[in-house]
């Protein structure tokens, strides 16, 4: 399991690159282009990262269908955190997180154990990071654009939030 410090220094590290991206880009652009953005912060920043990897869901010992996971952070260590076990990132540029993006990151978590990939089997946390997508931060709502970042874990299948910089 990752160690809780190095965890929340990993998290801030990664919701400033995603806020960097988001800062220099603005709203509105569909996800792909904020993803290739991050990925160009993790290679300046050195971060080993695996984008759009498959991995398989199971019922009964079968494979059933493939997903298709955003970022696969592999163990590592740099200067600043170190993580003992991969962890996922799922994105999305949408309006605001929903409960149907949470259930899409408890089930890649659910599935990653069963996969025959050692990098996936490791898999215990992932973060869901949201490029908001909004005119401008006058929204209705009064939601502010900007960059959404939750971190779960699974516990008994049931997902658990670690971090959230949301303050709703």
């Amino acid at each position: 399991m990752n160690d809780k410090k190095h965890l929340l220094k990993c998290t801030k590290e990664i919701l400033a690159l995603a806020e960097n991206v988001y800062y220099e880009l603005g709203s509105g652009y569909k996800e792909d282009i904020y993803q290739k953005a991050l990925a160009i912060h993790f290679r300046k920043k050195k971060i080993r990262y695996y984008k759009e990897s498959n991995i398989e869901v199971f019922y009964e010992g079968e494979s059933l269908a493939l997903f298709r996971l955003d970022f696969l952070i592999p163990a590592q260590e740099n200067r600043r955190w170190q993580l003992n076990d991969p962890i996922i990132i799922e994105t999305k540029a949408v309006p605001n997180l929903s409960d149907t993006h949470r259930l899409q990151i408890k089930n890649y978590l659910l599935s990653c154990p069963k996969n025959s990939s050692e990098s996936f089997k490791k898999v215990k946390q992932g973060f869901l990071l949201n490029w908001k997508a909004g005119l401008d931060d006058n929204s209705e709502d009064g939601d502010k654009e900007g960059v959404e970042l939750e971190l779960y874990t699974l516990r008994a299948k049931k997902l658990s939030k670690i971090f959230s910089n949301n303050t709703k």
